[in-house]
C-alpha cells in the first residue's frame, strides 16, 4: 500500500528536504567576529581566517573585507581555534569560547614567519560584545555548583529572572508575565499552549548550555514581552563520548518544615544516559540520550480550620502523602555535513509523564482529591544550513512539538464524581479530583518554519554590516474537552468542618445575596475540536560597527496574529510592528568597556484563553444554580459526604427543578452565567499587546578572567485585553433561557503594569576558582490581572468600561505592587577546585513577595446602589480592603553547598541545599488569604464601595488564618541531601 503525504506538516518536511535549506537559526548558534591586523596595527584586507572546533565538522575559513573585519555566522558553541594568514604574514593560534545566541570578538594579527612571537591574549567576555542583556550558563559551570540542571532551575539562576508566578513551570523576566516569555530547546517552543509552562524537553547531561535574554533583544526573537530562555543540547563529535548517571535522593533526606509533613524512607533514583560520536568523520555525527525517574515527593494538604461556633471544632491535622513520578525522556539527534557549503540537524525527543497521587493544585483537604496523570509529549525539528558565498549563509528550521494531558476524576456519577469545594477557605478542593480522566484528553500542538538569511558586507571607512533578514511562521493548535470534574458539577460548600477524623461538609441554603451554598453546573454542549492560533513575522536587523568606539544595532519586526478558535470565530487578524535599536560605545577601543543603551518594543502573541473566549467546540458552560433547600450539617455534624451530596441534589433536582429551570429565581444572584457562544465577542480585531522597553548599561573588563555588568531596565506595557460591559454592549439569551450580558473582549492602555529594574552580574575565574555574583534590584507595579492560574492570559476588567455605574469605586482595582514585585534577589557563589574535588557554595537571598487583602463584594442591592440601566444581571466585584501589595512574606536566606569529585572515568557529586535549614515564609500562595464579606456570608453587611469605608467585623472579615502558612510548601525547602554518581567516557 502506497502512503500519501496529505498533512500541512508532512508536506513542509518534503518541501524542505527538496529545497536543502533549513539549520540552527540563532536561537542554536553563536557568532564570531573580528578584525586581521599586521604587525604594526593597520587593518589587513583580503587575509585568509580559518577557524576550527570540536563542535564543527571539519573548518570553516572566510576572507577579510577592505577594513580587515570578518565574521562568522551559525556556529555551534564551544570552543574555537582561529588561524590568519595573508601572503608571508601568519598569526599564532588564537583560541576563543563562543556562547549559544551571542556574539564574540576575536582579533587577530599577523606577523613575517621569520618573527618569533609569544602572546599571549585574553578573550574579552561575549556579554560585553553582545547587544542583548545576556546571562551564559553552560552546563559544566552549572554542574559544580548546587543548583539543579534542568532548564527551569537553571535560568532561574540569571539576573532579572524570578518564578514567583501563579503556575509551576513559569518564570517572570524582567517584570513580564508568567505565561509571556519565549522558552526554546534546540530552537523548538517547549512551551505549553494555555499558561506557556516550560516542559522537559531535554535530558539533564545532554545540556550543553541555557542563555537567558532579558533586555535589548533582537528582532528575530518575537512573541513574548517578557524575556527569551535558550537551551541546546550537544551534537556529538568526531570522538566518542558517553556518560551514565545515578542521581539519588530520599524524602528522608530533607529536614521536616514547621508544618511537620511526613517523611518517607524511599530511596529515589534518577538515570541518565549519553552517547555520542562520529558515523563519518567530519560528516556525519551521532547524539543520544535518555532519562528515567521513578520517585516520590513528600506533599501535604491543607488544614481544615477550626470552627468556632456551634457546634465547635478544631482544626484537621494535615494529611502526609507521597506524589509519585515515572517520567521517561529519549533523545536522537543526527548532524551532517552535505558537501562543502550545506549542514543539516535533525532531531527526535520524547517524553513521557506518569504520576500517582498528582495534584491539580495544592489547595486540598483530602487525598480523595488526587489523580493519576499521563502526559506524552513529543518534539521534531530539522535544521539546516547552507553557505551561499563567503559572507552569505542562508539558514530554516522546521519543527513540530505535541502534547497530551490526561488525568482528572475516574467516575462521573453526581455522588464520587462531583468536586467539592470550600467556600470559608479559598475554595479548597476535597472530595474529588478535579478534570475528568475518562474524556477526551486535551491536545496541545505547535508547528513552527522559519528562513533567514546573513549577509557580512565590509564597506572600509563607513564600517562592516552585519544584516539579517527572515520570516516566520508559528502555529498553535489545542483540541480542549474542558471538563471541570467528572460529573460537570461543583459544590460550593458553606465551609468543612472537622470532626473525629471525618470531614463533613456544611451546606446552607443560597442566601438572596449569594451566600452559603451553591451549585455549578460545567456542561460541554459541543464536542471538542482544534483551533488555531497563528503568527506570521518578518524581520530585519543590521549590526553596523564603525570603527573600534561605535556598534549601531537597528532592527524591526513585524508580527500579524491570526487567532481562530475551533467554531471558526477570528479574534484577531492584527498586525504590528515592533522596533529594536541599540548602540554600544567602547571609550578606548580595546573592548574592555562598553556603555550601552537600547529602545525595543516586543509584541505578544494573542492567548489561547482570549481567541477561544466565546467558543463553542469543547468548552464547558459555567452556570451557578442557589440551593435552597434544608441545611445539612450546620446544627450537628451528622451527615456523611456522599449521603450530603445525595440529599443536596435529590431537592435540587424534584424541588427547584435542577438545571432544566432556569429562572432568575433558581440562580444564585452574583453568581456565572457562562455559556459557550454566549459569553463574549470581538468587535473587530483584537490587537497584540506589547511592552515598551528602554535599556542602559555599563561593562567593564576588570582582569583577563574578570568582568561585571550592570543594566538598568525600564518596562511599560500597552494594549491589554480588557473586558467590557455598557449599555450600549451586547445581550443576549442563551439557549438555556438565561438572559446574559455579553462581554466585549477589546483592547484597553486603562490598566498598568510597569517594571523597573537593576540587573548585575560579575564573574572572575581566576585559575582554580570559580567566583561570581547575580543580583536584581526591581520594582513591579500596576493593576494588571489578565493572568488566571489555570488559562494564562485572560482579561483584565477596566472599572470605567466595565459595569461602570456599579465597578467604578477606587478600591476596584488600584494600581500598587502585583505578585511578581520582588526588590532584592541576590545569588552568590565562590568555588575551588583541589586535584580531583571542587568545592563550591552558593549564597542565596530573596527578599520577600507582596499579597493583599481582598474579596468579592456586592455591587447592587445595599442601600444607595446606581440604579440598573438595563444590565441582564450584575456581578459581584473585587475590592481591596488593603493597599495593592500591603503584605510581604519573609525575607528568605540560603547557604547551600556542593561537593564534586572527578578522577579518571568516575565521578560523584554531593550537594547539602539550605545547610542551616532556614525556615522562612516565601510563597503567598500558600498563605490564607481568605477575606469573607456578605457576597458570602449573610452575618456581614454590605456596604456603599463608593462612599462608605468598610469596617472589619461589619462588613468583611479576614480569615483566622490569614498570612499564615497553609501547608509545608509555603516555606523555602529545608535542609535537603542530594548524591549522584557515575561513569563519564
Amino acid at each position: 500500500m502506497t502512503r500519501t503525504c496529505r498533512s500541512r506538516i508532512c508536506r513542509a518536511f518534503a518541501a524542505i528536504a527538496l529545497m536543502l535549506a533549513l539549520p540552527a537559526l540563532a536561537q542554536t548558534t553563536a557568532t564570531l567576529t573580528g578584525t586581521v591586523y599586521d604587525a604594526s596595527g593597520h587593518p589587513l584586507a583580503s587575509a585568509t581566517v580559518t577557524i576550527s572546533s570540536p563542535a564543527l565538522q571539519g573548518s570553516r575559513s572566510t576572507v577579510t573585507g577592505v577594513s580587515g573585519a570578518y565574521q562568522f555566522s551559525a556556529l555551534p558553541p564551544g570552543d574555537y581555534t582561529i588561524k590568519g594568514s595573508a601572503g608571508s604574514l601568519r598569526t599564532p593560534t588564537r583560541n576563543v569560547e563562543l556562547h549559544l545566541s551571542q556574539t564574540s570578538r576575536a582579533d587577530v594579527t599577523l606577523y613575517p614567519e621569520s618573527t618569533e612571537v609569544l602572546i599571549t591574549v585574553g578573550q574579552l567576555p561575549s556579554v560585553l560584545e553582545t547587544t542583548p542583556i545576556a546571562t551564559t550558563l553552560p552546563l559544566r559551570e552549572i554542574d559544580r555548583l548546587p543548583i539543579l540542571r534542568n532548564q527551569f532551575a537553571t535560568a532561574q539562576f540569571a539576573p532579572g529572572v524570578t518564578a514567583n508566578t501563579l503556575t509551576g513551570g513559569q518564570l517572570q523576566i524582567s517584570g513580564g508575565a508568567g505565561y509571556d516569555n519565549l522558552a526554546l530547546v534546540n530552537g523548538v517552543v517547549v512551551t505549553e499552549n494555555t499558561r506557556s509552562q516550560m516542559r522537559p524537553m531535554y535530558v539533564e547531561d545532554a545540556i550543553e548550555e541555557t542563555t537567558l535574554l532579558t533586555g535589548a533583544i533582537p528582532a528575530e526573537y518575537g512573541r513574548f514581552t517578557g524575556g527569551v530562555v535558550n537551551t541546546i543540547t550537544r551534537s556529538g563529535g568526531n570522538a566518542f563520548e558517553a556518560s551514565l548517571r545515578d542521581s539519588l535522593s530520599n524524602p528522608k533526606w530533607s529536614a521536616q518544615t514547621p508544618a511537620g509533613e511526613a517523611r518517607e524512607d524511599q530511596l529515589n533514583h534518577v538515570w541518565e544516559a549519553t552517547a555520542g560520536g562520529a558515523l563519518l568523520r567530519d560528516r556525519l555525527w551521532f547524539f543520544s540520550s535518555g532519562r528515567w525517574a521513578k520517585n516520590d515527593q513528600a506533599r501535604q494538604t491543607i488544614a481544615i480550620p477550626a470552627f468556632a461556633g456551634n457546634p465547635s471544632t478544631p482544626a484537621s491535622p494535615r494529611i502526609d502523602y507521597s506524589e509519585g513520578n515515572d517520567q521517561k525522556r529519549f533523545e536522537g539527534k543526527l548532524t551532517s555535513t552535505l558537501g562543502a557549503r550545506h549542514s543539516l540537524v535533525g532531531s527526535y525527543f520524547r517524553v513521557h509523564t506518569g504520576g500517582t497521587n498528582a495534584r491539580f493544585n495544592a489547595n486540598l483537604y483530602d487525598l480523595a482529591s488526587l489523580t493519576t496523570q499521563d502526559d506524552p509529549d513529543s518534539l521534531a525539528a530539522l535544521h539546516y544550513d547552507g553557505v551561499l558565498a563567503s559572507n552569505v549563509l542562508l539558514q530554516a528550521n522546521l519543527s513540530r512539538r505535541t502534547m497530551g494531558l490526561h488525568s482528572g476524576s475516574e467516575a462521573t456519577d453526581r455522588i464520587t464524581g462531583t468536586l467539592l469545594l470550600d467556600r470559608a477557605n479559598a475554595n479548597t478542593r476535597f472530595h474529588s479530583p478535579s478534570r475528568c480522566a475518562v474524556c477526551e484528553d486535551e491536545r496541545r500542538n505547535n508547528d513552527d518554519v522559519t528562513i533567514k538569511a546573513n549577509a557580512f558586507l565590509d564597506t572600509g571607512r563607513f564600517g562592516s554590516h552585519d544584516l539579517v533578514a527572515g520570516i516566520d511562521r508559528f502555529t498553535e493548535q489545542r483540541l480542549l474537552e474542558d471538563h471541570q470534574s467528572g460529573s460537570d458539577f461543583s459544590i460550593f460548600v458553606t465551609r468543612v468542618q472537622f470532626k473525629d477524623g471525618v470531614l463533613y461538609p456544611v451546606i446552607t441554603p443560597t442566601t438572596a445575596n449569594g451566600g452559603g451554598t451553591f451549585i455549578r453546573w460545567s456542561p460541554i454542549f459541543t464536542p471538542a475540536d482544534y483551533n488555531e492560533l497563528r503568527t506570521d513575522s518578518a524581520f530585519l536587523s543590521d549590526r553596523w560597527d564603525i570603527g573600534t568606539h561605535w556598534s549601531i544595532s537597528a532592527g524591526v519586526r513585524y508580527d500579524r496574529n491570526h487567532a481562530q478558535d475551533a467554531d471558526g470565530t477570528l479574534a484577531s487578524d492584527n498586525g504590528r510592528f515592533a522596533p529594536r535599536l541599540s548602540a554600544h560605545f567602547d571609550p578606548r577601543g580595546d573592548g574592555r568597556q562598553r556603555f550601552s543603551a537600547s529602545y525595543a518594543e516586543y509584541t505578544t502573541r494573542i492567548g489561547d484563553a482570549i481567541a477561544s473566549a466565546n467558543q463553542l467546540a469543547g468548552n464547558a458552560a459555567s452556570i451557578d444554580f442557589a440551593y435552597k433547600g434544608p441545611a445539612i450539617n450546620a446544627q450537628n455534624l451528622t451527615v456523611t459526604m456522599d449521603d450530603a451530596i445525595r440529599q443536596l441534589f435529590a431537592y435540587f433536582d424534584t424541588q427547584q427543578g435542577g438545571t432544566a429551570n432556569t429562572s432568575a429565581t433558581n440562580l444564585r444572584t452574583g453568581g456565572t452565567r457562562s455559556v459557550p457562544g454566549f459569553a463574549a465577542y470581538f468587535d473587530g480585531s483584537l490587537r497584540s499587546p506589547y511592552v515598551r522597553e528602554i535599556t542602559a548599561g555599563y561593562g567593564i573588563q576588570l582582569a583577563t578572567n574578570a568582568y561585571a555588568k550592570i543594566d538598568l531596565i525600564a518596562r511599560d506595557w500597552h494594549d491589554f485585553f480588557v473586558a467590557s460591559v455598557t449599555p450600549s454592549t451586547r445581550r443576549t439569551t442563551t439557549p438555556l433561557g438565561i438572559p446574559v450580558d455579553l462581554l466585549l473582549i477589546r483592547n484597553s492602555d486603562r490598566i498598568e503594569r510597569t517594571y523597573r529594574g537593576v540587573q548585575l552580574q560579575a564573574h572572575w575565574n581566576p585559575g582554580a576558582y570559580q567566583t561570581g555574583v547575580h543580583y536584581t534590584w526591581s520594582k513591579l507595579r500596576g493593576n494588571d490581572e489578565g493572568e488566571n492560574m489555570n488559562a494564562g492570559p485572560i482579561a483584565n476588567f477596566d472599572p470605567s468600561i466595565y459595569y461602570a455605574e456599579f465597578m467604578s469605586y477606587e478600591r476596584f482595582s488600584p494600581v500598587g505592587y502585583l505578585s511578581g514585585d520582588q526588590r532584592h534577589r541576590l545569588r552568590a557563589w565562590a568555588g575551588r577546585s583541589f586535584g580531583p574535588f571542587f568545592v563550591s557554595v552558593l549564597q542565596t537571598y530573596d527578599s520577600g513577595l507582596p499579597y493583599s487583602a481582598s474579596a468579592q463584594i456586592r455591587t447592587s442591592g445595599y442601600t444607595g446602589a446606581p440604579a440598573n440601566p438595563g444590565y441582564n444581571a450584575i456581578p459581584n466585584g473585587p475590592y481591596y480592603f488593603s493597599d495593592r501589595g500591603a503584605f510581604r512574606t519573609e525575607d528568605v536566606t540560603s547557604t547551600n553547598l556542593a561537593l564534586r569529585f572527578t578522577h579518571a572515568l568516575f565521578f560523584a557529586q554531593a550537594d547539602i541545599l539550605n545547610v542551616f535549614n532556614e525556615q522562612g515564609i516565601f510563597d503567598p500562595l500558600r498563605l490564607g488569604t481568605g477575606v469573607t464579606t456578605a457576597a458570602s456570608s449573610a452575618t456581614l453587611q454590605s456596604f456603599n464601595p463608593f462612599t462608605q469605608t468598610p469596617v472589619e467585623g461589619t462588613h468583611y472579615q479576614r480569615a483566622a488564618n490569614f498570612g499564615q502558612p497553609l501547608n509545608n510548601l509555603a516555606y523555602q525547602p529545608p535542609r535537603t541531601y542530594r548524591v549522584s554518581v557515575g561513569v563519564r567516557f
